[in-house]
């Protein structure tokens, strides 16, 4: 049997990499389909027509049985794909209804424009698509709605592999060396940038010796060097590093090297609904041996709590508790290693591929069989 995969990204993500592994363990075919990053604008959807055959003839030439789709802007491609006989496989990777509406409409729309957009989504979920994939939603209410008009719905939390788990002494790690606080993702003030600037000021303040890492790219050059310059002007640029983009793999070799992860999301209402397995970037830092601190938002802290490795800060934009945090684990080294060591075993028992890579091969099985 031969898949193909369709991303939403020019790059194929993490969650994609791991998918096609798993199936081509299991003996299937695997192509991924990755041309373009989907992006909402008058541009894109000028260029969705063209796009949306490129889909067309890659699930026809290569002699593909199922075509996963993995965003919203894919499954208006599902009717013709149905016809040709694929198998539509939805991997609906986002909070479409919510992320869109709190990003692009105002405030007296979004009800309107998201009840719209569910519809829409639900429509196609009904009558095209065979099994789905969810991300993990506040109560798995996503899962919930999904399940009302697909017959094979699973929830699957975004962990590592166990192959990543960091697997070296984690005492020597944290004995004597400069704090390594590293920040992995994208940067706008949605992810807690301005509270990274503030908390670069204040860290200069203090006598302990650190490092702060901010790997990932800014959403365009000017953002970016806007940032860098005001670095430069405070004088603290010499203890912060922007490290830019590092593939997944890379990532995680440099996390294996680092202390602490932040995760500070702000309070809006995009990330009020995610669910406990959402943070791809939490479980990665638990997995590489880190402390986590993250925001109280939605479910995102759950995991955090329960497994007792880190730090859940009610409000992700005051700075001064979370330099408390930061000196406390600088000056307790042999504490900041016993909660980085209980994020590791969190991972080897439940946050970790192997588990929901199961759920995931399982639906693949029952519709091929």
């Amino acid at each position: 049997m031969n898949v193909l995969i369709v991303s939403a990204l020019e790059r194929i993500a993490p969650r994609i990499r791991i998918q096609k592994e798993t199936l081509e363990k299991e003996g299937y075919g695997v192509r991924v389909f990755s041309q373009r990053r989907i992006l909402w604008g008058w541009k894109s959807f000028i260029a969705f027509p063209g796009y949306y055959l490129q889909i067309i003839k890659a699930a026809i030439g290569n002699d593909i049985d199922v075509v996963e789709l993995t965003h919203l802007a894919h499954i208006v491609v599902s009717p013709i794909l149905k016809l040709l006989g694929k198998i539509i496989v939805y991997d609906a990777y986002d909070r479409y209804s919510v992320d869109i509406t709190e990003r692009y409409f105002h405030q007296k729309l979004k009800k309107t424009v998201r009840t719209l957009i569910e519809l829409f989504e639900n429509f196609f979920v009904k009558f095209f698509i065979d099994a789905m994939f969810t991300v993990s939603t506040r109560d798995e209410y996503l899962s919930k709605r999904y399940l009302r008009y697909c017959r094979i719905v699973e929830v699957l939390y975004n962990v590592p592999p166990m192959r990543l788990l960091y697997d070296g002494d984690i005492p020597t790690k944290f004995a004597g060396k400069p704090l390594k606080l590293v920040y992995a993702g994208g940067f706008h003030a949605e992810k807690g940038l301005t509270t990274l600037r503030a908390l670069a000021l204040e860290l200069m303040k203090k006598a302990f010796h650190y490092e702060l890492h901010l790997v990932g790219t800014f959403r365009d050059d000017e953002k970016r060097n806007r940032f860098v310059e005001e670095l430069k002007l405070s004088g603290v640029s010499g203890s912060v590093f922007l490290d830019g983009y590092m593939d997944y793999p890379d990532l995680v070799r440099f996390l294996h090297k680092c202390h602490v992860g932040l995760s500070l999301y702000t309070k809006i209402k995009r990330y009020e609904v995610v669910g406990v397995g959402f943070s791809r970037k939490n479980f990665t830092y638990m997995a590489s041996g880190m402390v986590v601190i993250t925001s109280n938002i939605g479910q995102g802290g759950d995991s955090i709590r329960s497994a007792d490795c880190g730090y859940v800060v009610d409000d992700p934009e005051n700075v001064d508790e979370i330099i408390s945090i930061i000196e406390k684990l600088y000056q307790d080294r042999a504490l900041a290693g016993s909660i980085a060591l209980n994020g590791i075993n969190a991972v080897r028992k439940r946050y970790n591929w192997e588990v929901e890579g199961t759920k995931f091969i399982s639906v693949y099985k029952s519709l091929l069989t």
